[in-house]
């Protein structure tokens, strides 16, 4: 899936989480030059616990701090 560099909000991040309840297969996300934050990478992070195929994850240049990196980091780690 890919949904770079198109203003993807917090408020998207969300939603992307919620409307893809079951990741089994999915196998790529793109969600790179957005304004995600922190709060949206906790979103995005749930969404990526639910995708144990995930093998092309890209969030760079999407205003991501610390906290929402380790979350990030945790979610890709399971």
């Amino acid at each position: 899936m890919s949904l770079q560099n198109v203003g993807c909000s917090v408020h998207a991040c969300n939603a992307l989480s919620e409307l893809v309840p079951n990741g089994s297969a999915l196998a790529g996300l793109h969600l790179y030059n957005n304004m995600t934050g922190d709060e949206g990478a906790g979103h995005v992070a749930r969404l990526l616990s639910r995708c144990p195929a995930m093998a092309d994850f890209k969030l760079a240049s999407s205003r991501v701090g610390s906290a929402g990196g380790i979350s990030i980091a945790k979610a890709l780690s399971v």
